[in-house]
């Protein structure tokens, strides 16, 4: 694994631990959809969602951030704990993350499509048995 690669996953990684806070397992519910930039499908960058604090939780914690990457048609599915098990419900920002390394590259349309979407904040409620996301930058 390059030096490049390694600090994007340690990155993700971080991300994703809930930033320090106690190790709690809330319930996920299924969360997938689709990302467009411009009308245009985006394949190969990750969506990350990360709840916002909730007065639902103990201490009103935001509980783990959920990721996951796109295909070739823009689609992903999110995991939290485990692998497509999808976010813990309530309110969260949406992240889109470009994660480019020589021995997996982002192709350069994908990079060039996805660049003026990026500056962009989205807020979406996961709540169970809620349709695809459509997440349109």
């Amino acid at each position: 694994m390059s030096l490049r690669r390694g600090l994007a996953v340690c990155l993700l990684l971080v991300i994703l631990s809930g930033c320090g806070q106690k190790a709690a397992h809330y319930k996920t519910v299924p969360v997938s959809g689709v990302l467009t930039c411009q009308g245009n499908a985006v394949a190969k960058v990750f969506v990350i969602f990360t709840p916002q604090a909730s007065k639902d939780r103990p201490e009103g914690a935001s509980g783990k951030s959920a990721m996951g990457q796109t295909d070739e048609t823009g689609k992903f599915v999110l995991s939290t704990y485990g692998m497509n098990d999808g976010a813990v419900p309530g309110m969260h920002t949406v992240t889109i993350m470009i994660v480019d390394d020589p021995q997996y590259p982002v192709p350069a349309d994908t990079k060039k499509k996805i660049a003026p979407c990026l500056s962009g904040v989205t807020k979406i409620e996961v709540a169970p048995g809620m349709s695809e996301v459509q997440l349109k930058f």
